[in-house]
């Protein structure tokens, strides 16, 4: 924006260059028309044909600065269009953080509750009196552990996707800090107005 802003403080000051070399073109025009011809004359026409060459050069700097304001602006604009995608990208993973987060808290609290469970069946096992009530509480206490094993690697899975989630938000932060930053170090070199940046 800023580049953008430069760039059109020149553009008004060509303007403004431009609008003096009109002046003086338009009133050497109506001093030649009232010129006696002779050497005079001839001087005049010269003046006029450079203060023409002038004009034309002066209207191409102009071309080239408008030229250059609508790259910057279509460059803040592919800039705005990146940053709000990563912005959007950092609040998509914020959300899915704050839901594995909350699934995790859930996840811990069923593994709490199956790992009472199992106290529970284990202390019914052992005092279970031997033969059916005895192999029922064994299956039951058996099918409990297994419950609890697979809640465990459910909360291990979610304890994962939720690390690499936390990485991947690093990884996204450091992405904008360094792109901010290299855009920084090239304005300071006056690359702003490269294709690169």
């Amino acid at each position: 924006r800023r580049a953008s802003a430069v760039i059109n403080a020149k553009m008004e000051e060509q303007h403004k260059v431009i609008d003096i070399v009109n002046s003086d073109l338009s009133r050497m025009e109506r001093k030649l028309q009232t010129m006696k011809p002779g050497p005079g004359q001839q001087e005049m026409l010269v003046e006029i044909s450079a203060c023409k060459k002038v004009l034309a050069e002066e209207l191409t700097v102009l071309e080239q600065l408008e030229e250059e304001y609508i790259q910057a602006q279509q460059g803040v604009s592919q800039l705005e269009k990146e940053y709000d995608n990563i912005a959007i990208s950092e609040e998509q993973a914020a959300i899915q953080t704050k839901n594995l987060t909350t699934k995790i808290a859930e996840q811990k609290d069923i593994v709490k509750q199956v790992e009472n469970d199992v106290r529970n069946l284990q202390e019914a096992y052992e005092n279970a009196t031997p033969g059916n009530a005895q192999s029922e509480a064994l299956a039951e206490l058996n099918a409990a552990k297994k419950a609890l094993q697979e809640d465990k690697n459910i909360l291990a899975s979610l304890t994962e996707e939720q690390e690499r989630n936390n990485e991947s938000n690093k990884r996204l932060s450091r992405q904008l800090r360094e792109l901010q930053n290299d855009m920084a170090k090239m304005r300071l070199n006056g690359e702003q107005d490269t294709e690169e940046y």
